[in-house]
């Protein structure tokens, strides 16, 4: 067997019991998260998923993307999952609703999985002992609890799979291709890497990644034969006994074209056909188009320094995290994780010193042919889609993120391991220092299965990883996400104080997200608190000017504040209409009662008000935005154009159709020159209102002219006052825009 640094040997024979104790190890340390119930984004995706629900068809998880809504939204991630979506579906038809079954399906995955690292560190050089070992330390690891014992994780868990499953049918292929080199195709390990690539593609995106694994496989077997086809002078083929194959593995293989086609084409063809669908599917989209700000991911707002220097200190998060995981954390966003802006940071300093060892040991693994640069190239590949490198993702850092890595990273660990045992330093020590560096090995693994084993438990509920996650944060640099859930649970519960709080902090960590505004303007309004409560909601509106959410539940505290029962004037104002259907009057007042309330019944109301005044511009206009307000955005088109028909003057109606206009997910009233026209149109009429102009440039941003809406998100930022959030928000954006 060919070790990294290119040396080889023949080690005694494994059998079957390795794969048997890694796999029963990676079972072991998570059946304490059978009893957890769904948790976090289980609730959506699961539970109240729609593809998922027993009544849908068998093939709904193929024809809808991942997140709910995605396809009709722009704020929500782009993603598209299938076959794990498949998986949940068929186990509520299949055992309802209970989530101990959805538990047990992912911790049997990571068994697997854990079998599958066993047998990929023992192929690439690690003897029997060091490939258990290798396997062990992956199957137990706690940086591995948010893929294992939260049920969504089971997209890593397929993918990693799939994954393996093309790597060990792509070693087959050699060993067959090699004894029969005049063969066309060979169907059973063909069709294992054709099934690996398509299960951990349709698992999730980074799966595209097994297909570079593929081809850098065969040619790792090829370049690491090589010497001994020409030590033996046999030109077309040699020989070495292997202990996975009782009759000796054939090492020297040289795929002809048609060798490299029969492999590369499917994987090709399915890559395509993937990206076709999901185009389709996603609101034809590939992926978030536009800035997603927020406190997710401070890279989408960050400067070059920023974007450069950043991913290197998440790289040697991941790497401390892997040596040290003593706290564990379900959001890892703005003020737990800053942006980095130094070069002397100290995990810009781990990450930089990884990065420069392992390309050392890849570039010197190349010239000795041994498996080395493969380890490094499949931890490159499996990590680069989530690395914010090439891409700005919504998550700037995540555990479940280095499940597919960290096989990797467990695998160079097996190789130094092996080097060690190889050395001369080691073949000097005395036996008291080796036992000791093997009751270090044992007692390291078993920290970390007891770290694995006490964090299991925190994923129960979301009230109970919450409130865990959020105490072991430190206060002051504590996750403005994770803030406002909380803040938004205590407010459903009547914690007012508590809730405040929460929202506070979080606006500390980020004041330009609208939402978190919103929420702490609930908070005024349910404590009586008017003058704070119209300052958050109007600071929300400012920030969130189009969402229709922010605009009725201002429009509601100003009317509470002035003393009004919006619940009371609502039941009075629908008895009224229905008393006196006909009565102008009486439907005006259920129409304006509602839209603070209700916008489904606004629309309701608009629209009987609309047949009774048809030729109203105001009516009309009011009921585009009740329409709005109810998620009905072409029936918002269909009456705010019926306004500028009847009153081409008003700037409202022009500034509003605009924005409705440049919604790529829907082709039906996609239209950027008319976009453009209203927007241009709104600003003639009304040229000093800041929402008229903040329109005007997400038009032609949206339009193909970025840069003319850089120039003028500037000079919007010239008119706010230094440091403010409204001055970075747009500052950010032009910034954004002059290097999209």
């Amino acid at each position: 067997m060919t070790r990294a640094d290119g040396s080889t040997r023949t080690p005694r024979p494994q059998g079957r019991r390795a794969y048997l104790i890694v796999a029963l190890a990676g079972a072991a340390v998570y059946l304490n998260s059978l009893p957890n119930g769904f948790t976090y984004d289980d609730v959506p995706i699961i539970v109240t998923n729609p593809v998922t629900q027993p009544e849908a068809a068998w093939h709904a998880p193929w024809t809808h993307p991942y997140w709910p809504g995605s396809d009709v939204n722009a704020e929500i991630d782009v993603l598209y999952r299938p076959l794990t979506v498949m998986t949940y579906a068929l186990q509520r038809k299949w055992f309802g609703d209970r989530p101990l079954p959805f538990h047990a399906g992912n911790v049997v995955l990571h068994a697997v999985v854990c079998a599958g690292v066993c047998w990929l560190a023992r192929r690439l050089g690690c003897g029997a002992a060091v490939a258990t070992l290798v396997g062990v330390v992956f199957a137990v690891h706690p940086i591995h609890c948010e893929a294992v014992a939260n049920v969504v994780g089971r997209a890593e868990l397929l993918a990693a799979g799939g994954g393996l499953l093309a790597l060990w049918a792509a070693d087959r292929w050699c060993d067959r291709l090699a004894a029969s080199p005049h063969r066309g195709w060979l169907p059973g390990p063909w069709l294992g890497v054709v099934a690996g690539f398509f299960l951990a593609l349709t698992s999730k995106e980074s799966g595209v990644a097994t297909a570079a694994m593929v081809i850098l496989w065969i040619v790792w077997r090829r370049r690491s034969a090589e010497p001994t086809a020409r030590a033996s002078g046999d030109r077309t083929g040699g020989h070495d006994a292997d202990p996975q194959s009782p009759r000796g593995r054939v090492q020297c293989v040289r795929p002809a074209l048609r060798h490299w086609v029969w492999i590369a084409m499917p994987m090709a063809v399915i890559l395509a056909a993937y990206l076709l669908a999901r185009y389709q599917v996603c609101g034809f989209r590939l992926s978030v188009g536009g800035q997603r700000v927020g406190p997710g991911n401070p890279l989408r707002e960050g400067d070059v320094l920023e974007r450069l220097l950043t991913p290197v200190s998440l790289v040697g998060r991941y790497v401390a995290l892997m040596a040290r995981p003593a706290r564990l954390l379900l959001d890892y966003s703005l003020a737990v994780l800053p942006a980095t802006r130094s070069i002397l940071e100290p995990y810009f300093l781990v990450g930089a010193a990884a990065l420069v060892l392992m390309v050392r040991w890849a570039v010197r693994s190349w010239k000795r042919r041994g498996a080395g640069w493969l380890v490094v190239a499949g931890l490159a590949a499996s990590y680069a889609a989530t690395s914010n490198t090439f891409l700005q993702i919504d998550i700037i850092f995540a555990e479940r993120f280095f499940y597919s890595p960290s096989i990797w990273l467990c695998v160079t660990l097996g190789l130094l391991i092996e080097a060690v045992l190889a050395s001369a330093f080691w073949r000097q020590c005395r036996p008291a220092v080796r036992t000791l560096a093997r009751v270090g090995l044992v007692v390291g693994v078993g920290a970390l299965a007891v770290r694995t084993l006490v964090r299991n438990p925190n994923w129960v509920d979301n009230a109970t990883i919450y409130a865990h996650d959020l105490e072991a944060m430190t206060p002051g640099s504590r996750s403005a996400n994770i803030l406002s859930v909380v803040g938004r649970r205590e407010l459903e519960a009547g914690n007012y104080e508590a809730a405040e709080a929460h929202l506070r902090e979080a606006i500390a960590a980020y004041d330009a997200y609208p939402e978190f505004h919103l929420l702490l303007g609930r908070v005024y309004m349910e404590t009586g608190r008017w003058v704070e409560a119209l300052a958050a909601l109007e600071q929300a509106q400012r920030l969130g000017g189009r969402n229709m959410e922010i605009a009725t539940t201002l429009e509601r505290a100003r009317r509470m504040a002035a003393g009004a029962d919006v619940e009371g004037e609502l039941a009075a104002g629908r008895q009224a209409a229905r008393a006196q259907p006909d009565s102008v009057d009486a439907v005006r007042r259920w129409a304006l009662a509602a839209e603070v309330v209700d916008p489904a019944e606004a629309v309701e109301a608009y629209q009987h008000w609309v047949r009774l005044r048809p030729d109203a511009p105001d009516v009309i206009k009011g009921l585009a935005y009740a329409q709005a307000a109810a998620a009905d955005p072409r029936g918002a088109v269909e009456s705010l154009r019926r306004v500028i028909e009847l009153s081409s003057g008003d700037w409202e109606a022009h500034t509003n159709l605009s924005v409705l206009l440049i919604d790529r997910l829907d082709a039906e009233r996609y239209d950027c020159a008319a976009a453009l026209r209203h927007a241009r149109r709104a600003v003639d009429l009304n040229a000093t209102h800041w929402q008229v102009n903040v329109n005007l440039a997400e038009v032609l941003a949206a339009c193909g002219d970025p840069q003319e809406a850089a120039t003028l998100f500037d000079q919007l930022a010239a008119q706010c006052p230094p440091g403010s959030a409204d001055r970075r928000l747009y500052e950010e954006r032009a910034r954004f825009l002059r290097g999209r």
